[in-house]
């Protein structure tokens, strides 16, 4: 019988409630960070929600937001967003076309347009708004942010999570509207402390993609609990997962739930031949294969 319960958080995840700009190092949750047990130091980690990549970072602190520049409204044909306020983006579709003609779209000025380079945000060339640069698809366009409105407005009591570092990437947050409906499309954000740590070989994980593994397989039960496990998981060995339920029945006292896993060479969870298991609230970061796995097909009334 194995039981490891580590300091239980409220929720291990929440959403982006607004959108976080490139270079931003404050973030707006759905849910109130401090309710849900997060603290500095904490190490998180944030989907995707473009071109980008999702990312790790730390809490530096949560409190007060800092009071940021007035910034643009979501602008079509964005390939990156290249300022805190989402004023200067790539843009594509900009063959004979200049960026007065680009912030026009979405009713606003332009104020500066340049030729980017390799596709990033780098200026290959200063040009005026009204000008077009030869055989290119992609132009860096800065428009005038408009005043901000009541709506886009951080109210006075909000908590902000303050990183460490910035952002290499916009994230989406809160709500958009698209083709007339609106629609919650934001990113998550999942936290990846714990106070129980089950970490393998650093040295050379990369290289071999052999990681420590974890079975809990014949009598008794494993309820495990707010732990961090990482550096885990063999490639290409079966049975060879971070966190493994194996041929154990009915096993309604087998329990992985709040756990986080991080950087797994094979399956994060698998429940193999167990039935009746809660498998809940995991975070699961980085990991080379499913995310969780049942893998006889025949596993059964397990709650996941």
């Amino acid at each position: 019988e194995i039981e490891i319960h580590g300091r239980k958080l409220a929720r291990t995840w929440s959403l982006l409630s607004r959108t976080a700009s490139a270079g931003s190092t404050q973030l707006f949750l759905k849910d109130d960070p401090v309710a849900m047990g997060w603290r500095p130091g904490d190490r998180i980690a944030i989907a995707t929600t473009s071109r980008g990549e999702s990312t790790m970072h730390t809490i530096a602190s949560i409190g007060p937001p800092v009071p940021e520049p007035p910034g643009c409204p979501p602008m079509p044909w964005v390939k990156k967003s290249c300022s805190v306020n989402q004023c200067l983006v790539l843009a594509n579709n900009m063959l004979n076309r200049n960026c007065d003609f680009y912030c026009a779209q979405s009713g606003l000025k332009c104020v500066a347009a340049y030729e980017e380079v390799n596709d990033d945000c780098n200026v290959k060339a200063a040009l005026g708004c009204g000008e077009t640069y030869p055989d290119t698809w992609d132009l860096l366009c800065e428009c005038e942010a408009p005043p901000p409105s009541e709506e886009d407005a951080i109210p006075a009591d909000a908590t902000a999570v303050h990183l460490e570092e910035p952002l290499r990437d916009e994230h989406w947050g809160g709500f958009r509207d698209v083709l007339g409906r609106r629609f919650e499309m934001a990113a998550e954000v999942i936290n990846l402390e714990r106070s129980v740590l089950i970490t393998g070989d650093h040295d050379d994980f990369y290289t071999t993609n052999r990681g420590l593994h974890t079975i809990i397989t014949g009598t008794g039960f494993a309820d495990i609990r707010y732990a961090r496990v990482e550096y885990c998981g063999q490639r290409d060995l079966m049975g060879r997962y971070c966190m493994h339920f194996h041929l154990m029945g009915k096993c309604p006292k087998c329990v992985f739930e709040g756990n986080s896993i991080v950087d797994s060479a094979q399956m994060g969870i698998t429940i193999h031949g167990t039935h009746d298991s809660l498998i809940s609230n995991n975070a699961i970061w980085n990991a080379r294969a499913a995310g969780i796995y049942t893998e006889d097909g025949n596993e059964m009334n397990n709650l996941i």
